[in-house]
């Protein structure tokens, strides 16, 4: 969809304004809905009116009123949610939410939103979009179905399992499709124009779903009825569009969308625009504002390109051939020589200088390298083979042009992000500082990366002009400030000198009575050897008498090994240890612990956020370390550099961005254990940093208001005095 059609489709989503139904009244406040006495408390059996949920969406209304920016911390349990979603229907204005995952864009979609709607009597005039390669591709559907019938047919007799569930399996897809092309025909609400990547086996579903790479725009002949743009039709029809943080940003960084008040290929033309989950915008924002060169693109671009000019029936395909065969040859040169660079496994780096972190060394040093010759003649080689591929691309005269053209803006693309790579290391990119230039290798193929070390001016000029535009933001989440101080998500989003508001709601838990901290010098300093096998065993008597399950929470994959081994040596006969290795999807895993309810799961990074257990099924979380960052990694080691060189006068990477950014990641962690007011549990955190460093404080003011215990014994005696500590 044009931006043209995008501008037609809001006039016409303004016209017909009066048919978002109710809206408030001078008569209607906030309080008339989630008070006491309101609606909700009414008709929504065990609603209970919460003070900080009130407060918040008082504020949330004010700012979309007005058209201002509040950032908002909101402890959990609020309500958040209800609190922003309540204003954001019954404004006579279209919003956009972005939400921190795919599966939060779910629960809005398909209960919160849908509830509070009916509850209020105004229409579903909302939709979730995801990203292109979410949807089913039907050219690639039909020809999937075509060699299914040639090959296999349809007969579910055949004794092999794997044959039976790969024919049930493509029951469901057909059957799942022609249900989305009958709602999509009927203009159905509920329609998801064929979302499957949420209810489908990735491997199974990935082949079949659109990219942009093969992708025949209006040449496709199922182009007028395909998914992925029916969907963006709706969204742009929509009162509420309901997004993910990577597609807004994808979105900015592909379409240049910093005017708010521009429809795009995706958003109508809002004014309201919200945040959930706003701690994770500056990662999120860094890492889809930037750019990358992978191998597995090149081999894509290249199997699409064929399929291409077969389909088109061009006598070019030898010619064809003998170019991608150079450029393929390119990849694989580099890729053989980054990969001797370090383990097989995988490896990062920066751009420029390979480093290498020694964790056991007490004074940590660095060793960079600089970039070799050879390295420099490989990226000429790769550059050298993706313009021939280029030329050839752009010379190429077909009926599908648009096709063609899309790949041709791809390869050039890629030429200029290689050229960018190579000139990072000039003085005057060096002076400027706006990105750092990464390589990540593995044994399957490698990437490399531009990154922008910041994303606050890109988000400081799309604030002012939803300021100028009158567009109400709210950016809230559980974890924005740093012991009650926003400094550091305003700096991040560009908010220095601009009229915001702030609020921080705190949680309705009654924290000291529920749940306990144990924080202690005497753990095993970090990076000791055999520090997970020691912690166990200071904890073995906790960990074997807590009743329901618990969680352990480490920083790196290692870690997660070394525990796990430790924990199955001695509790495999009580308890039931599931490990994040991969081997399991996390939803998986997720689902199997709740079901065990005593199980131990050990995790690292995506088990510190997004994740609730609410019951008896955890009751105990461990944590190994504070959350740094690890110094290894290479974006984070050039943004610490340019903290420290001067470029930001005052700064100190350490204390002001390190520690805060460790900090937020502990609190998302710690937020694991209590989910409901009945709740009840303990947090231990295994790190005597906690106790011993003068930046310890700063964590733990950070941290819910619960009862501190400075040993084990106080632990217990806590327990002890604790009615109902198991949750009923």
């Amino acid at each position: 969809m044009h931006a043209d059609e995008a501008e037609d489709l809001s006039a016409e989503l303004d016209a017909r304004a009066d048919a978002y139904g109710p809206k408030f009244t001078d008569a209607d406040t906030v309080d008339s809905f989630l008070g006491k006495n309101g609606r909700f408390a009414k008709e929504i059996p065990g609603f209970t009116a919460r003070t900080g949920q009130l407060e918040l969406s008082r504020a949330a209304k004010d700012a979309f009123d007005r058209g201002q920016i509040l950032v908002a911390e909101a402890g959990t349990g609020t309500g958040k949610t209800y609190a922003y979603l309540l204003p954001a229907i019954l404004c006579d204005k279209t919003a956009v939410i972005s939400t921190g995952s795919k599966a939060l864009q779910d629960q809005l979609l398909n209960k919160d939103l849908p509830r509070i709607c009916d509850l209020l009597h105004v229409p579903r005039n909302y939709f979730a979009l995801k990203g292109f390669s979410n949807y089913l591709c039907k050219a690639k559907f039909a020809q999937f179905i075509a060699d299914f019938k040639n090959k296999t047919g349809l007969a579910i007799e055949d004794p092999d399992p794997e044959h039976r569930r790969y024919v049930a399996l493509v029951s469901k897809l057909v059957k799942f499709m022609v249900q989305q092309q009958s709602m999509a025909d009927q203009d159905d609400p509920r329609c998801e124009y064929a979302e499957v990547n949420s209810r489908f086996p990735h491997d199974f579903i990935a082949p079949l779903c659109c990219d942009r790479h093969s992708c025949r725009g209006k040449k496709c002949k199922y182009h007028s009825s395909c998914f992925a743009l029916m969907a963006r039709q709706r969204a742009v029809r929509s009162k509420i569009v309901v997004v993910n943080h990577a597609l807004f940003f994808a979105d900015m960084g592909v379409e240049d969308n910093f005017d708010p008040t521009r429809p795009c290929i995706l958003f109508p033309k809002y004014k309201i625009l919200i945040f959930d989950e706003a701690h994770q915008l500056p990662d999120d924002g860094r890492k889809h504002l930037g750019r990358e060169v992978s191998s597995y693109d090149i081999k894509k671009l290249g199997e699409d390109l064929e399929a291409l000019i077969k389909a088109e029936k061009l006598d070019i395909i030898e010619e064809f051939k003998k170019g991608y065969a150079r450029l393929k040859t390119a990849a694989e040169h580099l890729h053989a020589y980054l990969a001797s660079r370090g383990s097989p496994a995988c490896r990062n780096f920066l751009f420029y200088r390979y480093e290498d972190f020694d964790e056991s060394s007490a004074d940590p040093g660095r060793k960079y390298e600089k970039i070799s010759l050879e390295f420099r003649r490989l990226m000429a080689e790769l550059w050298t083979g993706i313009k021939e591929f280029h030329d050839f691309i752009a010379d190429i005269k077909s009926a599908d042009d648009e096709a063609f053209g899309s790949m041709s803006k791809e390869l050039m693309q890629m030429r200029l992000t290689i050229e960018d790579l190579m000139h990072l290391n000039d003085e005057e990119q060096r002076q400027k500082g706006e990105n750092v230039g990464s390589v990540e290798v593995n044994r399957y193929g490698f990437a490399l990366k531009i990154t922008p070390l910041e994303i606050s001016g890109i988000m400081g000029k799309f604030f002012e002009k939803c300021e100028s535009a009158g567009v109400g933001v709210l950016a809230a989440s559980a974890t924005l400030s740093v012991a009650g101080n926003f400094a550091k998500f305003r700096r991040d989003m560009g908010l220095g000198s601009m009229q915001v508001s702030e609020l921080c709601v705190e949680s309705c838990f009654d924290y000291a009575s529920h749940a306990a901290l144990l924080v202690s010098k005497d753990f095993p300093e970090v990076n000791t050897a055999g520090r997970e096998e020691r912690i166990v065993c200071m904890l073995e008597k906790l960990i074997g008498e807590n009743e329901g399950g618990i969680f352990v929470l480490t920083t790196s994959v290692n870690a997660v090994g070394a525990f796990a081994e430790s924990l199955r040596r001695r509790f495999m006969m009580q308890r039931r240890i599931l490990v994040q290795n991969g081997k399991l999807s996390n939803s998986d895993l997720l689902k199997e612990f709740r079901r065990l309810g005593n199980a131990v799961l050990v995790g690292t990074s995506s088990f510190w956020a997004g994740v609730d257990v609410p019951g008896n099924a955890l009751t105990l979380v461990i944590i190994d370390k504070l959350p740094f960052q690890s110094p290894s990694d290479p974006v984070y080691k050039a943004r610490c550099d340019h903290y420290d060189s001067g470029l930001r006068q005052g700064a100190r990477s350490f204390m002001e961005l390190s520690v805060p950014e460790a900090v937020i990641e502990l609190r998302q962690g710690a937020g694991r254990l209590i989910r409901h007011e009945k709740d009840t549990g303990a947090l231990v955190i295994c790190d005597p940093r906690t106790v011993k460093k003068g930046y310890g404080s700063l964590f733990m003011k950070s941290l819910p208001p619960v009862t501190i215990c400075k040993d084990l014994e106080d632990l217990f005696r806590f327990k002890a005095g604790l009615k109902n500590f198991n949750r009923e």
